[in-house]
């Protein structure tokens, strides 16, 4: 695994960009990636060949060029954010208001995604992965994509389903659901609420594929069968690569 060794280099993330674009390593399709830092081999298939080898074929075409950056964390730096250069690289735990985990950068048509891998007791760096590339794919995706899905999690508002797929998503819904304001007010409550049901959604769908899927127990939980319906719907607008199963029954010894 090629890595930048000299742990005293500091460069923001575009400065990134800028010096080490030709370094990137590639993977199958239009995917490349990089890591600042050494990753034994059980670090590399669980945040490199993993992950990648089970992104549906049509991330590619929504993302374009998709780089992983693999760091050892990340620092918001105000100053440098105002001048567009980025945050930083850093190679030592940066202070608590500082701290980042994921940046997204685009640069002469490639797309850059940085994941801090060692704040993992902070944060699990394959879940951030697929979160962070969830959101991106929401913004990049466009209406097409996010329509029906919306009417799904509509027809469950209607129903007034309890329970989210995670923790934030819930918080909107219980808003919009006890929402006495105007019609302005309310259609930008739910276009947040919605959003976030899509993009929490969408992580847990790649992340079923790459791995058994994990669900938040608890009575704040939706049920099954609303989240089984998410997911074939995503499933049919994001298909797997060809041999990836999402269920179990899926799975050719099923």
């Amino acid at each position: 695994m090629e890595h930048i060794s000299t742990e005293s280099t500091s460069l923001t993330t575009a400065e990134f960009i800028a010096k080490c674009s030709d370094m990137m390593i590639p993977l199958p399709g239009s995917l490349a990636y990089f890591s600042v830092v050494p990753l034994d081999e059980k670090e590399s298939e669980r945040l490199v060949f993993d992950p990648t080898s089970a992104f549906p074929p049509r991330v590619s075409k929504i993302i374009p060029k998709l780089r992983l950056v693999l760091v050892p964390y990340l620092e918001a730096d105000p100053g440098q954010r105002e001048a567009g250069t980025g945050v930083r690289i850093a190679f030592q735990p940066p202070a608590d208001s500082a701290r980042k985990y994921a940046e997204f950068e685009t640069w002469n048509g490639a797309h850059y995604l940085f994941i801090a891998v060692r704040d993992e007791e902070l944060f699990d760096a394959h879940i951030l992965l697929y979160r962070t590339l969830a959101q991106k794919l929401v913004d990049l995706a466009g209406d097409n994509f996010a329509e029906p899905f919306y009417d799904l999690i509509d027809s469950e508002l209607g129903a007034r389903t309890h329970g989210e797929v995670h923790e934030k998503a819930w918080r909107f819904k219980q808003e919009l659901l006890s929402f006495k304001g105007d019609r302005p007010a309310r259609l930008a409550m739910q276009a947040k609420y919605r959003k976030q049901a899509l993009e929490d959604t969408l992580t847990l769908y790649l992340h079923g594929l790459c791995c058994d899927l994990e669900l938040e127990a608890g009575p704040k939980q939706l049920a099954s069968k609303y989240i089984r319906k998410r997911l074939l719907l995503l499933k049919a607008q994001l298909p797997p690569p060809e041999g990836v199963a999402l269920f179990p029954e899926e799975l050719p010894d099923s």
